[in-house]
């Protein structure tokens, strides 16, 4: 483990956090906006879709870079726990760009269309829709496991304050808890506002160890 390992860590972390919330959101109101254009699409929210895309493959790429980077931090005192955890990432990696691949056959389907009138097939965008969030709950549940032994070695490593790891440790908890409740009865999807514990701690944690690496 060195300080310049730790500050790439950090920066990963950042990456990962920027990625993931704006791809998301994003993705989210260009979707809303075809819903609500009775039938007609427009160019513009279709680049703005390509661009979530793009946002959220790159973030595939970025959580797996995460995902290496906590295990060469971690492999050699705790060498199977880190490999459980970057397994794990991994596959969160995976299913998250299979999430995303009805977005994209449906993009380049209605993309193909006239440039001045593109006609929205409700029942296909809700398909891709309910496709892409089956996606993204599987891949919540493979990043919160992953994210549970990770913090864990966090704290047991020393590497960050106790209280920091201990916040990222028991709010990851929490939103897996409600991800697993969630698969079980959708009534617990209001649950993931307990997210709103978790996501400040991911953009805090990066910039601690960016700032402080080693000391």
């Amino acid at each position: 483990m060195n300080d310049g390992l730790i500050r790439m860590l950090g920066l990963a972390q950042i990456a990962v956090f920027l990625l993931s919330f704006s791809s998301e959101q994003l993705q989210k109101m260009t979707l809303k906006k075809l819903r609500g254009e009775n039938n007609n699409g427009t160019k513009p929210q279709l680049s703005r879709l390509r661009l979530s895309i793009f946002l959220a493959l790159l973030n595939c790429i970025f959580i797996i870079c995460l995902g290496v980077l906590f295990y060469n931090a971690f492999y050699q005192s705790y060498p199977v726990w880190s490999l459980l955890a970057l397994i794990l990432f991994v596959v969160e990696s995976v299913v998250l760009a299979a999430g995303k691949m009805g977005v994209i056959l449906w993009e380049k389907r209605v993309s193909e269309k006239s440039e001045k009138q593109i006609q929205i097939n409700f029942s296909d965008l809700e398909t891709l829709i309910n496709f892409d969030k089956v996606g993204y709950d599987v891949h919540m549940l493979f990043f919160g496991f992953g994210a549970i032994i990770w913090y864990s070695l966090l704290y047991a490593s020393g590497l960050t304050p106790d209280w920091l790891a201990l916040w990222g440790l028991i709010a990851v908890a929490l939103l897996q808890i409600v991800v697993i409740l969630e698969f079980i009865n959708k009534k617990f999807e209001k649950l993931v506002v307990v997210g709103i514990f978790y996501a400040p701690f991911e953009l805090l944690l990066g910039l601690w160890l960016l700032i402080n690496g080693i000391r």
